[in-house]
């Protein structure tokens, strides 16, 4: 058992900030629900492990072959950016920009800000086996630990990407695949006959889509029953996607 040098520390600690983990090319990942969904489906993205001695009793059978160093679980506490430590902290190499595949679906999410809900978004995107999400520079960072912590392990197989909004409009334009706009008014998805492949575009809960996709696509709606102002984005997704994929 070693203790965290203070080098080691230090770059911890940076992490939690977005321009440090995008110089670094990090970001962290905790738990050990999140580390086996990286040996198991994106082990290469793995740079470093710190796992305390009772997590490594358990579960160190996992990290044959990996970059590891164990700690006390006092040490790991200390390192920790979750309010109570799981006892594992994953140092993951922040994926490369990948290429926009203009067909089955894409989900584009425009300034979603919290990032509870962008993170239950690209869970949702998991599991309907949406692997292309596209999100502007105003959506929440994917690699905040909020945001990590909230895929339950899903950024192991779902690579988000950000782009600016001349690359998002040159990229519509040429895409033929139809855009449908989450609006509270719009067609009903209960009768929306939705295509085998299109782009779902996913807006703030506050303040709706962009003035860039004001013109596009076609409009769909949740229908309200109740009297609710309205619902959360992540929720919505779901929903929807339901509706995609019935």
């Amino acid at each position: 058992m070693t203790t965290i040098s203070l080098q080691q520390s230090k770059l911890i600690k940076r992490l939690s900030l977005k321009k440090y983990r995008k110089t670094e090319g990090l970001f962290i990942a905790e738990g050990r629900k999140l580390l086996k969904e990286f040996v198991d489906h994106n082990p290469k993205a793995i740079s470093h492990v710190y796992i305390s001695e009772e997590e490594f009793a358990k579960n160190g059978h996992w990290l044959e072959g990996f970059s590891k160093s164990i700690h006390s679980e006092k040490d790991i506490a200390k390192h920790s950016q979750l309010k109570t430590s799981p006892g594992i902290i994953c140092l993951i190499h922040i994926p490369d920009t990948p290429p926009i595949i203009k067909e089955g679906w894409t989900l584009v999410l425009d300034g979603v800000s919290d990032p509870g809900n962008v993170g239950s978004i690209i869970r949702i995107a998991d599991w309907f086996g949406i692997n292309q999400v596209v999100c502007t520079l105003e959506t929440a960072d994917c690699f905040n630990i909020k945001v990590v912590q909230s895929t339950m392990g899903s950024l192991a197989r779902v690579v988000p990407s950000y782009r600016g909004n001349g690359e998002i409009e040159s990229w519509l334009k040429e895409d033929e695949r139809i855009v449908f706009k989450a609006e509270m008014e719009g067609e009903s998805v209960f009768k929306t006959s939705f295509p085998s492949q299109g782009i779902l575009l996913m807006g703030s809960e506050s303040h709706g889509v962009g003035e860039l996709f004001q013109n596009l696509g076609e409009s769909v709606t949740i229908p309200r029953f109740g009297k609710a102002e309205s619902l959360n984005v992540g929720v919505a997704t779901g929903i929807i996607c339901s509706h995609i994929f019935r």
